[in-house]
C-alpha cells in the first residue's frame, strides 16, 4: 500500500481508504470510525472521528487540520470501526496505513 504523503501544513486532500476483509466491502451502516495515527514508536498523536463516504461500500475518510499536519516525520495510522454492537475491528487488517508529511517551502514570515 502506498503512503499518504502531503507537506506539514497541507490540509486539502483527506486520507481515503475502502474498509475491506476477505469477504469483500466492510457494511459500515450504524457504525462509528476513528482514524488514529501513531508516531513510528507507536505513541499515540491521533484519535479522531472519521467521515463514512459510502457505508455500503465501505468507504471512509480523514480531513486533517492544519495543527496534525505541522510537524514532518513519518507516522503510522489504521481506520478503527465500533460496530453497532460495539465490537470494534481495525483497518488495514495488515499492517498499518503509512502517512508521510514532509517539511514544506515557507516564506520568512512564515518561519517566525
Amino acid at each position: 500500500m502506498k503512503p499518504y504523503v502531503i507537506k506539514s501544513g497541507d490540509t486539502k486532500e483527506p486520507l481515503t481508504l475502502q474498509l475491506t476483509d476477505f469477504n469483500g466491502a466492510i457494511d459500515l451502516t450504524n457504525c462509528e470510525v476513528n482514524f488514529k495515527m501513531s508516531t513510528s514508536y507507536f505513541d499515540l498523536l491521533l484519535n479522531q472521528s472519521a467521515e463514512i463516504v459510502d457505508p455500503v461500500d465501505g468507504q471512509v475518510k480523514y480531513q486533517f487540520n492544519s495543527a496534525e499536519t505541522s510537524e514532518a516525520g513519518y507516522f503510522y495510522a489504521a481506520f478503527e470501526v465500533t460496530f453497532p454492537d460495539f465490537r470494534k475491528e481495525s483497518f488495514p487488517k495488515s499492517g498499518y496505513l503509512k502517512v508521510q508529511i514532509n517539511r514544506s517551502l515557507r516564506n520568512e514570515k512564515e518561519q517566525d
